[in-house]
């Protein structure tokens, strides 16, 4: 996803259901800004849920000791291979605690997201993105 994208958020799923792996949620990031903080929203695809341990391999993330299939990422603007798109080439083993989720952007080569600041605590998910409405030459469900 690039910064001007626009997408619609549905705020109410999530609270008859919990995400699941592969959903794009957009969450409040808390970060401190000299000596006040900043609120950011963020909107990351979930690569691994509660209990999940995720790694990155060679370039390849892999859950729970399987290699993650990510044809969503094809035809995106975004790299096909995984190694064209890969900063960190190995990441060690990252357990998602309780009520936390493993999230990454989709522009893997430039985004800020688990590999940087860890975990999202569930709470700090606003909601899921489920279709990108800008720019009207890229509309599609998410």
């Amino acid at each position: 996803m690039f910064q001007d994208n626009r997408v619609l958020v549905d705020k109410i799923s999530y609270r008859l259901k919990e995400p699941k792996a592969g959903d794009v949620v957009v969450f409040d990031r808390v970060t401190m800004n000299s000596e006040e903080f900043q609120h950011d929203d963020l909107i990351k695809r979930i690569i691994g849920v509660p209990g999940d341990i995720v790694e990155i391999k060679d370039c390849v993330i892999v859950v729970n000791s399987v290699i993650l299939a990510e044809e969503y990422l094809v035809g995106q603007g975004d790299a096909l291979s995984p190694g064209d798109s890969c900063v960190l080439a190995d990441m060690s083993a990252v357990f998602v605690s309780e009520d936390q989720f493993f999230v990454m952007g989709d522009n893997r080569a430039e985004s800020f997201d688990s590999r940087a600041f860890g975990t999202v605590k569930r709470s700090d998910i606003r909601g899921r993105a489920f279709v990108l409405i800008w720019p009207l030459d890229m509309v599609r469900l998410l």
